[in-house]
């Protein structure tokens, strides 16, 4: 193939969905890659969509609790009997064109192969024999008892979604390969994807919108493979390869089992892929190495999981202090308004202890606000700027933010320390619980700016990355509707 061609002449290779026709000729592609110290990346465009990351953030947060089961589709009609895709011998058929998709979005969910799959077809011209799938559906079963459904077909109407069901919530998606701002379609035909989330278990929990920045998918995953080549960052792309050789043993199974009329088929055991030696990593650079995840579809197993778990442990920690200030807030005024009209008493220390409490909501939610980047702002003059200059506008953004937090913080330190013997007048506590909340923010917010100043110099975030507002809710929340393949 030309991608083991261009491996073996010393180049890199962003190859296209599927990589391969089964997973004896993936496996020799990724070793090629080795072997002549080169990467090699599949190209799932909707893979490095902002959407996607945000998927991955959701679930590594554990939004929806535990992860107990996916169901994954996308189909188009497919015009003219002489389609490149209804061929056999060039690898055509609904599977490897359509279904590729849903099962590396099941992949991507569930973090691993499964123990193996059923599968029927239906199919075109000559039958199982010589013929096409022209519609499959399949169930991939796990070996911790969980289970996926995908299903790909080329003579429906044109969608993509993917249903995630966890223990404690749900996620709808589209994952689409290109997406625009909308609302509607934009100049090339592209829509707006759409992602919601229900964060409960109850069908009374409404589902809320995702939003998350658009642009072109091949843009998106250009960058990324850019940015890991520029960065020799070898284990993000040996990740991304296990992820690959995963989906191509798993569309293996499932068309054997949809060859015998919906057999079980297991999966192959398999070796993880290695990096290139280190002799074959010097004209890479010195970060062979490094453990950043590049790709937002892939987990960083080693550091990245334990930094996202500690970061996204502390914020919900925040947000459980933030609802038990604000009910106990609630509680104590409104108590004290039943308990003076009603029994002619009250609770002496309620106005104070709640004017405390909105203090510290006020803070506690500007780091929470802070984080998932709620703040205000226009994109007016910055959307029409270059990737530079929309790197340089926010840089000089987060540390004009870092800087004015750094002044807050010594002032609510200085603050602090001088109200620290002066007692409030009701409940004879020290008023420097009041001036605390102020120190708390600073200290939180300084180390979220100083994170984001360091993503930013360092170019780990994408163009759409950079762009953190925009004018418009509706813009951002806009309908989507599936575009063709």
């Amino acid at each position: 193939p030309w991608a083991m061609a261009a491996a073996r002449a010393g180049k890199h290779v962003l190859c296209e969905k599927p990589l391969a026709l089964g997973l004896a000729q993936a496996q020799a592609m990724f070793a090629t890659a080795r072997a002549h110290g080169v990467m090699l990346l599949e190209g799932y465009p909707w893979w490095f969509q902002p959407q996607t990351g945000r998927l991955v953030q959701l679930l590594a947060e554990g939004a929806i609790g535990q992860v107990r089961s996916v169901q994954a589709s996308f189909g188009f009609t497919l015009a003219g009997a002489n389609n490149i895709r209804l061929s056999p011998e060039l690898g055509g058929g609904a599977l490897l064109d359509a279904g590729s998709y849903p099962v590396s979005l099941v992949r991507l969910v569930m973090g691993l192969a499964p123990l193996r799959v059923q599968a029927h077809a239906s199919w075109a011209h000559d039958g199982a024999d010589r013929g096409v799938d022209i519609s499959l559906s399949g169930t991939l079963f796990y070996a911790d008892g969980r289970r996926a459904q995908i299903s790909c077909a080329m003579d429906t109407a044109t969608h993509r979604h993917a249903t995630i069901t966890g223990s404690d919530g749900v996620i709808t998606t589209e994952y689409l390969n290109h997406t625009s701002p909308g609302p509607g379609l934009d100049a090339q035909g592209v829509l707006p994807g759409q992602m919601r989330l229900r964060r409960g278990r109850a069908n009374t929990v409404p589902f809320e919108d995702v939003a998350a920045p658009t642009g072109p998918g091949f843009r998106f995953a250009a960058e990324a493979f850019a940015r890991v080549v520029r960065q020799g960052d070898h284990a993000a792309v040996a990740r991304a390869a296990e992820a690959s050789l995963d989906i191509a043993a798993t569309l293996q199974a499932l068309a054997e089992s949809a060859r015998l009329q919906g057999q079980p088929v297991g999966l192959p055991a398999r070796s993880a892929p290695q990096p290139p030696p280190r002799a074959a990593q010097h004209h890479q650079g010195n970060h062979g190495s490094a453990r950043t995840n590049q790709f937002v579809h892939l987990r960083d197993t080693v550091s990245g999981d334990m930094v996202s778990k500690l970061i996204n442990g502390s914020f919900r920690l925040v947000e459980v202090l933030l609802v038990a200030a604000l009910a106990l807030m609630v509680a104590m005024v409104f108590g004290n308004v039943v308990l003076r009209y009603a029994f002619n008493s009250g609770i002496t220390v309620s106005e104070e202890l709640s004017r405390w409490l909105f203090v510290w909501l006020t803070f506690l939610g500007a780091i929470v606000g802070l984080k998932e980047h709620k703040h205000l702002g226009t994109d007016m003059l910055v959307s029409r700027l270059g990737p530079m200059g929309k790197r340089l506008c926010l840089g000089l953004g987060q540390a004009l933010m870092l800087a004015v937090t750094l002044v807050f913080a010594k002032g609510s330190w200085a603050q602090l320390r001088i109200n620290l013997e002066v007692e409030a007048p009701v409940t004879g506590l020290s008023m420097a619980w009041v001036y605390g909340a102020g120190l708390v923010f600073a200290v939180a917010a300084s180390a979220l700016l100083a994170a984001q100043l360091w993503r930013t110099l360092t170019g780990r975030l994408t163009e759409a990355d950079l762009l953190m507002v925009q004018d418009s809710e509706d813009t951002a929340h806009a309908p989507a509707k599936e575009q063709a393949p």
